[in-house]
């Protein structure tokens, strides 16, 4: 369930980013404000981003963080509305992408 924000999330930008080149090279040179003008949410000052374009020959593997037991929380009841309802520009974007990775 958590994954499904992060894919939204992830699948909103790139198709934009793939769409829109201006958008494309403002999310390669500052994604900071590349996501939080398409999203409308600020991201929180500590949360590094990092974008890479893959290129002929290349292969990107993102891993995920580890999760020990302490860090597997559950949704709350407004997080699984959330998530059910779709993604919003009126959540948090720390909330959005904290719970979905």
């Amino acid at each position: 369930m958590q994954n499904l924000q992060k894919e939204q999330l992830e699948k909103r930008l790139i198709e934009k980013a793939v769409k829109d080149e201006k958008f494309r090279q403002l999310l390669l040179e500052d994604p900071r404000v590349a996501i939080e003008n398409e999203l409308g949410m600020k991201i929180p000052a500590g949360m590094k981003i990092h974008v890479v374009e893959e290129k002929p020959g290349e292969v990107y593997l993102v891993l995920p963080r580890e999760q020990s037991a302490e860090t597997q929380e559950e949704l709350t009841e407004a997080e699984l509305n959330s998530v059910a309802g779709g993604i919003t520009a009126s959540m948090d974007f720390e909330t959005q992408w904290t719970y979905c990775c």
